[in-house]
């Protein structure tokens, strides 16, 4: 019974006391000169006390190692964030491309962990509403326009000396004809896919 309640209440203790216990009853029966039985059952409890200390070593030693991947994996369960939402210094991951080729949402993450952009600049559009879609070039190159002017102010370098490149997002041709009018501005590594810790004002 310690040992089944080692599994389900108190895994460390219970373990410990099943292991202790077991050795003190396999004991007992030996010097018992077989007026007294049980000795599998106690085994049992030994070997079992034992595995399950192996296992809750080998889960906290997983925790330990694997302590970055699950905070990445926590984070982006918990914020998947349309693109149009995004704010200055979001980080995120794993960008999901619609129908249109463009961005439609990311998992917004920590800053200190990997990630695949940073957000340096949002924006809306000057066009008004009943303004007919450019198209997707004219669209790219006049957000593109605004990125590049904002680039230095947030990293602290230049675009030609800096290791981020960026990418400039904007609406689909549905969104647009519905109203939006946002750009997101977002830092991707040059030569990387991902990166650590935020570009903002590093001079990177």
């Amino acid at each position: 019974m310690l040992s089944l309640a080692a599994y389900v209440i108190c895994p460390v203790v219970s373990a410990v006391v099943a292991i202790i216990l077991g050795l003190s009853a396999r004991r007992t029966i030996a010097r018992s000169n077989g007026t007294r039985t049980g000795s599998g059952m106690a085994l049992a409890a030994v070997i079992l006390g034992v595995v399950h200390l192996v296992l809750v070593m080998l889960a906290v030693l997983s925790l330990v190692v694997f302590r970055s991947d699950l905070n990445d994996w926590f984070n982006e369960l918990t914020d998947r964030r349309p693109v149009a939402e995004l704010t200055t210094g979001d980080c995120f991951n794993d960008a999901t491309i619609g129908n249109s080729t463009q961005v439609t949402d990311v998992f917004v993450v920590e800053c200190t962990t990997s990630h695949e952009g940073e957000v340096f600049l949002t924006g809306e559009l000057p066009d008004e509403p009943s303004t007919p879609f450019p198209g997707s070039g004219p669209l790219g190159q006049q957000v593109a326009a605004q990125c590049s002017a904002g680039f230095e102010d947030y990293v602290a370098s230049p675009y030609d000396d800096s290791i981020y490149g960026f990418t400039a997002l904007s609406p689909s041709q549905d969104a647009w004809r519905d109203g939006a009018r946002w750009f997101v501005c977002a830092l991707v590594p040059k030569e990387l896919t991902s990166s650590a810790g935020s570009a903002r004002g590093t001079g990177r």
